[in-house]
């Protein structure tokens, strides 16, 4: 009889403590429909399960490292790039013009030098695109990138709270069209509702 009542109350509570696990988090049929039709952003592999990504830890300029992780109600676009990486240096001008529209407390663009990216390449790199709302961030030996499954520059992932993946990008876009900012523009409104 106890054993019957247990499975019963498990049963029924599972769907609870699992929807407060996603507390904050977009579900991919509350995204999967935003995303516009014939534009470059159907590139985005979407993750058909929540899928949380290994600690990111980043080193920042000037030397520490530090752990990324995305707070409940917010969106995270990182981006891992190389200095070496000419379809990179096309796309970081849009990645900043992103960051610069929308860029705050439940969204941020983060860009990952990863591999061996000297400092000062990295901010002559930034300079000469003109970036400006963009924090130098980097992976000196790889080994984020390499434990988030990155196997090409440019790759971007967007990750949800507590660093759920939510969808990837290998390749390039032009992540300052009016429609992408317009399809994360809807995705932070979204967040604002829950």
């Amino acid at each position: 009889m106890f054993k019957n009542i247990l499975i019963v109350i498990i049963l029924y509570s599972a769907p609870i403590i699992f929807a407060n696990q996603s507390y904050g988090q977009l579900s991919l049929q509350q995204i999967i429909p935003l995303v516009p039709k014939k534009t470059e952003l159907e590139k985005f592999i979407f993750n058909r399960h929540s899928q949380k990504l290994p600690e990111i830890i980043v080193r920042m300029n000037d030397d520490n490292n530090k752990s990324i992780v995305v707070p409940n109600g917010a969106l995270y676009l990182l981006n891992f790039w190389a200095t070496w990486c000419a379809p990179c240096r096309v796309e970081m001008p849009a990645l900043d013009a992103l960051q610069k529209e929308l860029g705050d407390d439940k969204f941020k663009v983060i860009t990952i030098a990863s591999g061996r990216n000297n400092i000062e390449e990295m901010k002559q790199f930034f300079s000469s695109a003109n970036v400006t709302n963009l924090t130098l961030y980097r992976d000196p030996k790889g080994k984020t990138a390499s434990a988030l499954g990155v196997i090409g520059l440019p790759t971007t992932i967007l990750i949800g709270a507590k660093n759920v993946e939510l969808a990837r990008l290998i390749g390039t876009i032009d992540w300052a069209d009016p429609k992408s900012i317009t399809f994360f523009a809807d995705l932070k409104q979204k967040l604002n509702h829950r």
